[in-house]
């Protein structure tokens, strides 16, 4: 298809260009090397409310201002910063007109002849009204949501104060407990202890700022025994089983013993959530937890921990959400 063009015959470009600048969005002022205007566009009238005879007798009503909010010479002031050799770069103002006011981006530069003489100032406004509103919306919703965050760590801080002393204070009596007691009651007591030590571990978690603002846990290391760690693991979610008429089961291979550095708090809880759920899920039949080695490697030793059951299980396309941020350090 052929396309048809519109051709112009002017016998100065200089109309041409006139008429493209008077249809521009941006105000544009174009003065002369004496500082008379040669061009104001239909934008710069109507953000200035100026015409060519009121640029002369000085009698535009608009007022000019700062971002801060003092008063300044406006465009006369951008101009003179020209005449100086400066060259201005969104140099931002606000304007006032009667009811109207407008804030401006502004923009403005020298014109050279091929001698390299002055010839033309050119000073381009744009209206940023609209997007210095939009900033000043997102910086607000910036610090309220620090004031947010700051009252949330102050909440937290006193939190932890307040529950970690009473927690204390339970897991103290009931390592005395433990002492004290024989028997059916010593295992009772011990398990209280556990389980508290287990809810202190959460607890500690959760009052721990920088630890929810990052997203995740720090791994801790320490020296434990897995086979006892599995057995208190055991002591602990046994009775829910049995008391939903369950057969609970467990197994550690043979070759698992001795001493490891990890974070164990960590590994009981894990195996807590996962064997709790299991419980949960069954309504009929058993569960299993078993414990075996892994691949070896120099400083460290790998172990696979499954759990069996005979309830719905997870579906394929929910394993993924299964899934614990950790950090080592």
């Amino acid at each position: 298809m052929a396309r048809d063009y519109i051709s112009f015959d002017f016998q100065d470009t200089s109309y041409l260009l006139e008429a493209i600048i008077e249809n521009f969005d941006d105000a544009v002022l174009v003065y002369d090397k004496d500082c008379n205007p040669l061009l104001i566009n239909r934008a710069a009238k109507d953000y200035f409310h100026i015409t060519y005879e009121t640029y002369e007798d000085g009698s535009a009503t608009v007022k000019y201002y700062d971002l801060e909010g003092s008063e300044i010479p406006g465009e006369n002031m951008n101009l003179q910063r020209l005449l100086r050799g400066e060259v201005i770069k969104n140099n931002r103002m606000k304007t006032v007109s009667g009811d109207t006011v407008r804030y401006l981006s502004v923009s403005g530069n020298q014109i050279y002849d091929v001698n390299r003489a002055i010839q033309l100032y050119v000073l381009v406004s744009r209206d940023i009204t609209e997007q210095l509103s939009s900033e000043q919306a997102l910086l607000k919703a910036k610090e309220d949501a620090e004031s947010s965050n700051r009252a949330k760590s102050q909440f937290l801080a006193n939190m932890s104060h307040e529950l970690r002393i009473p927690m204390n204070g339970i897991l103290g009596m009931a390592q005395l407990l433990a002492m004290e007691l024989e028997g059916d009651q010593k295992k009772m007591a011990t398990m209280i202890k556990n389980s508290g030590d287990n809810l202190l571990t959460v607890i500690n978690d959760i009052l721990d700022i920088s630890k929810i603002e990052a997203g995740r846990i720090s791994l801790s290391e320490n020296e434990f025994k897995l086979n006892f760690l599995v057995k208190e693991v055991v002591n602990l979610i046994k009775p829910l089983a049995v008391r939903k008429g369950l057969e609970f089961k467990y197994h550690i291979h043979k070759d698992i013993n001795g001493h490891f550095l990890g974070d164990s708090s960590r590994l009981k809880q894990i195996l807590l959530n996962l064997l709790g759920n299991a419980i949960k899920f069954t309504e009929h039949g058993s569960v299993e937890l078993s414990v075996g080695r892994g691949k070896k490697f120099q400083d460290r030793v790998q172990f696979l921990f499954a759990i069996k059951d005979s309830g719905i299980g997870i579906a394929d396309d929910k394993m993924g959400q299964f899934v614990y941020l950790f950090q080592a350090g």
